[in-house]
């Protein structure tokens, strides 16, 4: 699309992409799940609220290095960067697959207290980090292998986004390991404390950030980016309620 109609069309077709996929998941879940009633939309919103502020911190945590890159960096480092990410985005689903896979698992075994049980599903789960790694190194690869002209062209950025990638790809493994720590949260009805680990994790990124651009650009962001997992992962192990 890009090369025919232009970044504009592409971000249109993409756009609208999203738009339908939200639409067929909304009226998925709609026949698997009746919506609410009226009067349970207060304790819904309750719920809903804390996770929303969640996704959004998570959000900001993905793109906020992102987006301090051209304050403080060359333009070639927002490229670098922007390669990178597209190599990881194979990386974030593979783990948001399989985390979301054994979620379902996890949250009924720590719901009725059968800790051995969440604990197995836990480790099910930490396999998501192999194949999110796995999945990042092996997309782009496969796609550059089946469009030598696309390499041809990526090749200048090539070597600058091989490290963003590495450290982008083990943001995506942390992720994978956390999301089910997470989930066993706000299973235990602990919505609010697993938003204020992901509003940490995001301050953490943001706050390593700007030093980090400045001193290594792209790498650097990248780098920023796999600090807030880990914060927000030593916080959720450090609350979940897995062990005895």
């Amino acid at each position: 699309v890009g090369p025919s109609r232009g970044a504009e069309g592409a971000a249109a077709i993409f756009t609208l992409a999203l738009t339908a996929a939200a639409i067929g998941q909304g009226a998925a879940l709609r026949r698997a799940s009746p919506p609410p009633r009226m009067t349970q939309a207060r304790e819904w919103l309750a719920e809903a609220a804390p996770l929303a502020v969640s996704l959004g911190a998570r959000g900001l945590v993905l793109l906020g290095p992102f987006l301090m890159l051209p304050l403080w960096a060359p333009a070639s480092e927002t490229g670098a960067y922007g390669l990178a990410w597209l190599g990881a985005q194979a990386a974030l689903v593979a783990a948001t697959g399989v985390s979301g896979a054994c979620g379902p698992r996890l949250s009924a075994a720590v719901g009725r207290g059968d800790l051995a049980a969440a604990r197995t599903a836990m480790r099910v789960a930490a396999t998501a980090g192999g194949a999110a790694a796995l999945a990042a190194g092996g997309a782009p690869a496969l796609v550059l292998a089946l469009a030598p002209d696309l390499a041809d062209a990526l090749r200048p950025g090539l070597s600058s986004a091989a490290a963003p990638l590495a450290l982008l790809a083990a943001a995506a493994a942390v992720q994978a390991v956390d999301a089910p720590l997470g989930a066993a949260l706000v299973a235990r009805g602990r919505g609010r404390t697993e938003t204020a680990t992901q509003l940490w994790g995001g301050a953490v990124t943001l706050a390593a950030a700007p030093p980090l651009v400045i001193a290594f650009g792209a790498t650097g962001a990248a780098a920023a980016v796999l600090l807030g997992g880990v914060a927000r992962l030593g916080l959720n192990a450090s609350r979940a309620p897995l062990r005895r």
